[in-house]
């Protein structure tokens, strides 16, 4: 379940759980579980907030009397019969290369990928954050040009006023529904079954070819 509260409302609670507690921004993610982007998304509500995690907020009692409403993980197929068609921006579809690796790597590692269905609106889209001074030149001049390049889009970014944080992002439905019909880890059927492994930090990711039918 997705919990939508009023506006303005879910990044409040997210910033005075943060000082209540104490703790870095990287620190909040690591209490709930999530990664640092996930929460970046909840904060600046980019993104509605899953129950449970919604639950393990020490504040959330107090805010219980803004929620508005609570939404079914694919509650527009539900109702609707199928999810609203959000972002269709035309993608260049991308080949199965080692520049696409590199970028499934990237969104393992430090990336976060959307696709959330609310009242009136849809989000989608794929995010990568990192640290504004340490990772600004390989976000911007190397991550950046390669989501363009692959898929023709204009890759927006923004930068946190109160962390450390430089999130760029690539919205759209047609990038989410590639990444969830096209790049899907091993065994699970997708036309680009892939694996990953984690050495250190980093992820490396491998794309096979399909085998031919028989």
């Amino acid at each position: 379940m997705r919990i939508w509260l009023q506006e303005g409302k879910q990044k409040e609670l997210i910033e005075r759980e943060k000082e209540k507690l104490n703790l870095s921004w990287n620190e909040l993610a690591r209490t709930l579980g999530i990664k640092f982007s996930k929460l970046n998304s909840f904060h600046y509500e980019e993104t509605l907030i899953e129950e449970s995690i919604f639950n393990r907020l020490k504040l959330s009692s107090d805010y219980r009397r803004f929620i508005v409403k609570k939404l079914e993980e694919g509650w527009g197929k539900i109702k609707g019969g199928k999810l609203s068609p959000g972002n269709l921006k035309n993608i260049k579809i991308p080949n199965k290369n080692e520049d696409l690796a590199e970028l499934w790597g990237i969104l393992l590692g430090d990336g976060h990928i959307e696709k959330t269905k609310a009242y009136k609106i849809g989000v989608y889209h794929i995010t990568i954050v990192g640290h504004s001074i340490l990772d600004k030149d390989y976000l911007l001049n190397y991550v950046k040009p390669l989501i363009e390049k692959l898929f023709e889009v204009k890759v927006r970014v923004s930068a946190s006023k109160i962390s450390n944080a430089l999130t760029i992002a690539a919205d759209g439905r047609n990038i989410v529904d590639f990444f969830e019909k096209e790049v899907t880890p091993h065994g699970t059927g997708g036309k680009i079954p892939c694996s990953s492994k984690y050495i250190g930090k980093k992820a490396y990711v491998i794309i096979r070819e399909n085998e031919k039918e028989s």
